[in-house]
C-alpha cells in the first residue's frame, strides 16, 4: 500500500503542531511569553537510507523534564518510517548529558571531528547507531518508550500517530 505524498506531508505536520502544542506541556496554561512558544526543536536529514540528526535543542527552563528524550525517539520513529537503516549525529565533547542519552538509546561513539563547532573550536563527538531495522533494535526502542511514558506521563508519540 503506497500513500499519497500529500496526505503524508498532512500527516506529519499534524504530527508537528501537535508535538509543539504548548497544552501539552503548560496543561492549558499560556507560556510565560506568547513569543517563547516553541520550548523544543529537532531536525535531521535523510541520504543514502541514512538519517543525520543535526539538531535536538530544548529551552534551559524545560530541560529534564523527558523532552529531549521524547524529541529523539520522535526522530528515530521518523527515520525509521522513512526507511533509514541507522542513525548519525555529532555532539559537543562537553555535553557529556546528550551523549548519555545517545548511548542509552544505541548510539555509540565512531569518531571524534576536532574543531568542529564553530563558536569556540570544541571537538565534535560522533555516535552512530547500529541499523534501526534490526528487530533488537526495534524491541530495546520499544522498551525505552514504555519507561518514557510510565515516568512522564502520556508519550505524545502515541497521540500523534
Amino acid at each position: 500500500m503506497e500513500a499519497s505524498p500529500g496526505k503524508d506531508l498532512s500527516g506529519l505536520a499534524s504530527w508537528v503542531r501537535r508535538l509543539f502544542d504548548h497544552n501539552h506541556f503548560f496543561n492549558n496554561k499560556l507560556p510565560p511569553s506568547v513569543r517563547e512558544y516553541v520550548i523544543g526543536f529537532a531536525g535531521f536529514w535523510i541520504m543514502a537510507e541514512e538519517a543525520h540528526i543535526t539538531n535536538i535543542a530544548v529551552r534551559e527552563q524545560y530541560r529534564y523534564q523527558g523532552i529531549g528524550e521524547l524529541l529523539l525517539i520522535s526522530m528515530i520513529d521518523l527515520a525509521s518510517e522513512l526507511n533509514a537503516h541507522s542513525i548519525t549525529l555529532e555532539v559537543r565533547a562537553s555535553n557529556t548529558a546528550a551523549q548519555s542519552l545517545y548511548h542509552k538509546y544505541g548510539f555509540a561513539q565512531t569518531g571524534l571531528r576536532r574543531g568542529y563547532y564553530p563558536d569556540n573550536r570544541e571537538d565534535g563527538v560522533l555516535m552512530s547507531t547500529e541499523s534501526i531495522t534490526l528487530a533488537s533494535f526495534q524491541a530495546r526502542l520499544q522498551q525505552l518508550k514504555q519507561a518514557h511514558s510510565r515516568r512522564w506521563g502520556i508519550a505524545l508519540y502515541e497521540l500523534v500517530r
